[in-house]
């Protein structure tokens, strides 16, 4: 995780003295009802637009960590697609011509990623492995066949355990 996420997440902490400065300064001129609902939207939307950030930066770092892990060990043309879902995010790689490479990137992309702390950011690793470019849309169309059936038997095996 690098040290621009890391000042995010101190930083939107700020949202409640930032809260209290437009309560303080909008309770003379508003009232005090008023200057209260202000103050409020300013905490909420300060914390909003820090974890967006927080989320998008964390996104980049890891397709950053991905193409870092294909280039340096196996030099295949790829292309990463990272889907952001509230605070995780659901990554795609295609690769093209890994044959029988594949199983072992997925594995050392998802090595790098839990070495680097990202592991619990991911919702699902999908990995396709692609003639050519021109494929891409086939294989996006199963990807989403697959990830809205893991998710749902993820949903499903919350709701047997009981956690809502």
């Amino acid at each position: 995780m690098n040290n621009a996420v890391r000042v995010i997440r101190i930083l939107k902490w700020a949202c409640f003295p930032l809260g209290y400065i437009m309560y303080y300064v909008t309770r003379s001129s508003f009232g005090p009802y008023i200057a209260i609902a202000l103050s409020v939207a300013a905490i909420v939307g300060f914390w909003y637009l820090m974890r967006q950030e927080e989320l998008r930066l964390t996104a980049r770092d890891i397709a950053y960590e991905i193409r870092d892990v294909i280039m340096t060990r196996y030099g295949f043309e790829h292309l990463i697609e990272i889907k952001r879902l509230k605070r995780n995010v659901i990554v795609r790689i295609y690769v093209i011509r890994a044959g029988e490479k594949l199983q072992e990137l997925k594995t050392a992309v998802m090595r790098r990623l839990t070495e680097q702390g990202y592991r619990n950011r991911i919702i699902a690793l999908q990995v396709a492995d692609m003639d050519s470019k021109e494929e891409l849309g086939d294989h996006q169309k199963r990807m989403n066949l697959q990830l809205v059936e893991l998710l749902s038997r993820q949903n499903t095996r919350r709701q047997h355990h009981g956690e809502g």
